[in-house]
C-alpha cells in the first residue's frame, strides 16, 4: 500500500519542483520584464515536463504563452517551429481547461499565423463563448475576430457584435485601431447602432468599474 501511494506521490512532487522553477520565469514576464528567448523556451519545456507529471493543463496553458513569447522576442524569420509548439502546447492545456477565454484566444491566433483561418475562426468564437477576458486583452480579441469576418459563422458574428460593443464602451481606440477593411468599418458600425448610454452604464457596472 505504501509503495502505491508513493508511486503516485513521486510524479507529483517532481512536477511541483519543476514547475516551481519556471514559474519565477512567468511572473517576472507578465511583470514586463524582457527575457532573453533561450530563457522564455526553457522555462516552456519545464512547464511541459511539469504538466506530464502533474496532469494541470494550466501548466501547458502558461507553457504555451511562454513559447509564444519566446519567439516574439527571437525575430526569427522562420518562426513556423516554434509557433507549431506553442499551438501544441496551449492546444492541449484547452483540452483540461475548455472554459479558458484568454487560451482559446490565443489559439486563434496561432492557427491564423499557420495560415489555418476556419480553425482560427472556430477557436475565437470559443474565445467569445468562454466568456469575457481582462480589460487589457479585449482589443486584441476584438482585431482577431475582425480579421477572421469571412471565416465566422451566425453565432461567431452575434458574439463579435457584442465584444466590439464592450471593447467600443472601455477604450474606443481599441476599435479605431482594429480597423483595416471597409468590410470591417461596415461591421463596427453595424454593431454599434443602438447602443445607448444606459448600456454603456450597465456593462460598466458589470465590470465593477461604476456603482
Amino acid at each position: 500500500m505504501a509503495v502505491a501511494i508513493l508511486s503516485l506521490a513521486v510524479p507529483r512532487l517532481l512536477g511541483a519542483a519543476t514547475g516551481h522553477q519556471a514559474a519565477g520565469t512567468l511572473w517576472s514576464l507578465r511583470a514586463g520584464a524582457v527575457l532573453e528567448p533561450a530563457v522564455l523556451s526553457q522555462a516552456a519545456q519545464r512547464l511541459d515536463r511539469a504538466s506530464r507529471f502533474s496532469g494541470d493543463p494550466k501548466g501547458w496553458l502558461d507553457a504555451g504563452y511562454l513559447s509564444l513569447q519566446g519567439q516574439a522576442q527571437s525575430g526569427e524569420p522562420d518562426a513556423g517551429q516554434s509557433l507549431a509548439e506553442a499551438r501544441r502546447l496551449t492546444a492541449q492545456g484547452l483540452a483540461g481547461m475548455p472554459g479558458h477565454a484568454s487560451g482559446w484566444s490565443r489559439l486563434a491566433y496561432l492557427r491564423a499565423e499557420a495560415g489555418d483561418y476556419p480553425s482560427a475562426a472556430q477557436a475565437v468564437r470559443l474565445s467569445m463563448l468562454a466568456g469575457r477576458v481582462p480589460p487589457g486583452l479585449i482589443g486584441d480579441r476584438v482585431r482577431l475576430g475582425l480579421g477572421l469576418l469571412p471565416w465566422l459563422d451566425a453565432e461567431g458574428l452575434t458574439l463579435l457584435s457584442s465584444d466590439v460593443r464592450n471593447s467600443w464602451i472601455l477604450d474606443t481606440r481599441h476599435i479605431s485601431q482594429a480597423v483595416q477593411t471597409q468590410a470591417q468599418a461596415d461591421f463596427i458600425a453595424r454593431a454599434l447602432e443602438g447602443l445607448t448610454e444606459e448600456d454603456k452604464r450597465q456593462f460598466l457596472r458589470v465590470r465593477g468599474l461604476v456603482k
